[in-house]
């Protein structure tokens, strides 16, 4: 799936709606929400609530429906059955919920600048077919400077690194003045320099009050950065700390025998059983 047509499909599903905020629900609510294919259910019945400036690791096995989760809250999915809500309304009637794809999903080779990328997520606002204005150059050019890539505005896409691509994304979703990230995978790839200066980015989103949530199929990576877990596998298996999560039991259901998690006085730390490898987890 090319850049253009994974961005455009996201961004015009939500062109044209200014949905009102209702405060006094959750950001997201998610209530017996299930998603069939062909091949069977990829989500059955999950329900959960995700409270305004959070930021919330989303973890499961390979094809535990986390990228489908991602996209029925951010619109481009519908349920099954079920329902999921942004402040109390369905999906496609909000702009603030930006998805960020994982970097597979994109075509790198498109020929479009770092700055066409980020523009992108004004479409919303702009609508379509019609020309930015002064404004959105402006938000376009803050969103730039707030993750560090204005010296790269004029790069082409394919010449930026894992993680310069991934703080694109998230420029992207600044530009589009989004309260809740949905980020799939964006660690998958990056050295460790990188994860961290991405880490370091969503610690001060979340400071300023939007919400993420952020699919990882590394679990020490989400028990040592993340406050609250979501664990998935189809059905929620379990939701809160680290602490309450990240255990024998909890990983056993969604798992199997496949990870081993050793009881340190530091913290559980969770081991990939080598019997595994071949199949790997969600990505």
């Amino acid at each position: 799936m090319t850049l253009i047509r994974e961005i455009r499909r996201t961004r015009w599903s939500l062109n044209g709606y200014r949905a009102v905020h209702d405060r006094g629900y959750p950001i997201v609510r998610a209530a017996d929400l299930s998603v069939r294919y062909e091949s069977g259910f990829a989500l059955e019945r999950v329900s959960f609530e995700v409270i305004k400036g959070e930021r919330l690791a989303v973890v499961g096995p390979n094809g535990a429906g986390k990228s489908t989760l991602f996209k029925v809250i951010a619109g481009i999915l519908p349920p099954t059955s079920g329902r999921v809500e942004i402040y109390g309304g369905a999906p496609g009637e909000h702009i603030c919920v930006a998805y960020l794809p994982q970097r597979s999903m994109v075509d790198w080779r498109f020929p479009v600048t770092v700055y066409d990328v980020v523009m992108m997520g004004r479409v919303g606002r702009i609508g379509l077919l019609r020309r930015p204005r002064r404004e959105d150059h402006q938000k376009v050019r803050q969103a730039l400077e707030r993750v560090g890539l204005s010296d790269l505005a004029t790069r082409q896409i394919a010449q930026l690194s894992g993680g310069q691509q991934q703080r694109m994304f998230l420029a992207q979703a600044l530009a589009q003045e989004a309260e809740l990230m949905l980020l799939d995978e964006p660690f998958t790839g990056l050295d460790l320099p990188s994860q961290n200066e991405l880490l370091d980015l969503l610690v001060r989103l979340q400071r300023e009050e939007i919400t993420l949530m952020v699919s990882l199929h590394d679990l020490n990576l989400a028990a040592q950065h993340f406050p609250r877990i979501l664990l998935l596998n189809r059905s929620l298996i379990a939701l809160g700390s680290p602490q309450e999560v990240l255990n024998t039991r909890t990983l056993l259901a969604a798992y199997g025998g496949y990870l081993h998690v050793l009881n340190e006085p530091t913290g559980n730390l969770v081991l990939g059983d080598t019997c595994c490898e071949g199949r790997g987890f969600d990505a």
